[in-house]
């Protein structure tokens, strides 16, 4: 039996269906990268659930994130500074899925940098100007600690999501490699 769906499954009718629930940005951007990279039925499928799994990862590291931006403040009020939090948990959020693109590990630890500063500009703002502009400006003048956990938190939501990404690409060269 074949494992593969049909042509016919992702093509005319069939796939406007399937795309039908997406908002109407996230299907133009979907239906250009089918007609662009995946001429054949079962490769739109491929582009198709590579970009679900996709959005799926991007979900749990805003879950993940937003988790860990409250568990910072929590562990605050109870007198410890976990910085390492937002952006840590960020990273774990997005490696519940296992991301099958490298770029999404590097958007993770982007993110993960800006929540990170984000978090330490709610938490403690400086005193001569409150604004976030005004603290993203004078980054610098953050005690070397800060710095340094914040970094650790950016550097664990980069690598959560990258080894995870290699366990993927290696399981699917496994499983190419044993369907020959």
């Amino acid at each position: 039996m074949n494992q593969w769906p049909s042509e016919e499954r992702f093509s005319g009718r069939a796939l406007a269906r399937t795309t039908e629930s997406l908002p109407p940005p996230c299907r133009a951007v979907l239906m250009l990268e089918m007609a662009t990279y995946a001429p054949s039925g079962q490769a739109r499928e491929t582009v198709f659930m590579r970009w679900k799994h996709d959005s799926l990862v991007l979900l749990g590291a805003i879950l993940g994130g937003a988790l860990g931006y409250a568990a910072f403040f929590w562990v605050a009020s109870q007198g410890f500074y976990g910085i390492v939090l937002p952006g840590g948990l960020l990273g774990c959020g997005a490696g519940a899925f296992k991301p099958r693109s490298r770029y999404l590990s590097v958007i993770c630890g982007l993110l993960a940098l800006g929540l990170g500063l984000l978090t330490e500009w709610r938490f403690a703002p400086f005193v001569a100007d409150a604004s976030l502009p005004y603290f993203l400006a004078h980054v610098h003048q953050l005690k070397p600690i800060t710095l340094l956990m914040i970094a650790v938190g950016a550097a664990i939501g980069f690598w959560v999501p990258y080894r995870r990404s290699k366990d993927a690409v290696a399981a699917e060269q496994r499983d190419a490699a044993g369907a020959r």
